[in-house]
């Protein structure tokens, strides 16, 4: 009986302890992941602003890398979520909306039709597919979908605060082996 009861309080514990949306990733970039599809594009963007972030930039492999690795651990499936670009500028040239660049690196997901026949995407299926987001058919690979679908939602810092914060780190190394031993040079 004393087992039982020693596991029943370990089970409600943790059970109880709150999942929470903050995490990092690659120099301490700060992370807020919502997995509940209560967002279109637009609205995922003003909650990302209202915490004094922006919709997720995946400008390298490395970093995606990171993320799905963060996501897998986080969720128990992949997840419809938004990322931070689309092409609503220009139709087929999607940019990333913190920084206004164009992708460099992208992980499109193989669209798989009920044929079987393949389109890559993005397809923009029926002239109405802009924003981006991570595809719950596909294993953490990309998806353009109608802006104005509700979907979960990953917010990072600003892209001028992770340069702000790079340079800030390097500034305090360069302090403290510039300055901190030998004096001013």
């Amino acid at each position: 009986m004393k087992r039982f009861s020693i596991l029943f309080v370990l089970l409600y514990t943790v059970n109880s302890v709150p999942f929470t949306h903050w995490h990092n990733i690659e120099d301490d970039v700060v992370l807020f992941i919502d997995g509940e599809y209560k967002y279109n594009w637009f609205e995922a963007w003003n909650e990302c602003a209202s915490k004094n972030m922006s919709l997720i930039t995946l400008d390298s492999e490395q970093k995606e890398k990171m993320l799905t690795k963060l996501l897998r651990e986080v969720f128990n499936s992949t997840r419809n979520l938004w990322l931070g670009a689309n092409d609503l500028a220009e139709e087929g040239k999607f940019t990333w909306a913190s920084t206004g660049a164009v992708f460099d690196y992208s992980n499109w997901s193989l669209n798989r039709s009920k044929n079987n026949w393949r389109v890559r995407n993005p397809d923009n299926y029926q002239n109405k597919e802009h924003c981006v987001h991570y595809w719950r058919e596909s294993e953490f690979e990309w998806n353009d979908n109608v802006c104005g679908t509700k979907m979960g939602l990953i917010c990072e810092d600003h892209h001028i605060t992770q340069l702000m914060k790079k340079d800030l780190k390097a500034l305090y190394v360069f302090l403290h082996k510039g300055i901190g031993r030998r004096g001013i040079m």
